[in-house]
């Protein structure tokens, strides 16, 4: 993805083998979900008003529904990849 023109700093990747998906986290706080056999963005989870900081590490669930995301503002967020959406967040202090 590019916006602008610009191409986006991968800061992480993570790969789910079961369901053949990979996320990566971008500079600009998202994270896109791309399918490993086409290479297509699936979903784009994130971004400004979602994650306020950097992110720092991402885990799928086992059987490859859900993405886990922690970054620096102390939140965790959990994605649910089939609906796009996001289902449940906590935040430390």
């Amino acid at each position: 993805d590019a916006i602008g023109g610009r191409r986006l700093a991968v800061s992480q990747l993570v790969l789910c083998r079961p369901s053949e998906l990979a996320a990566a986290a971008a500079d600009d706080l998202s994270v896109r979900v791309i399918d490993i056999r086409s290479g297509r963005v699936v979903r784009r989870f994130g971004g400004v008003g979602v994650h306020s900081n950097r992110i720092t590490d991402m885990a799928f669930s086992p059987d490859g529904r859900w993405l886990a995301t922690s970054c620096m503002d102390g939140g965790i967020r959990v994605f649910d990849i089939p609906s796009g959406r996001l289902i449940d967040w906590m935040a430390f202090s």
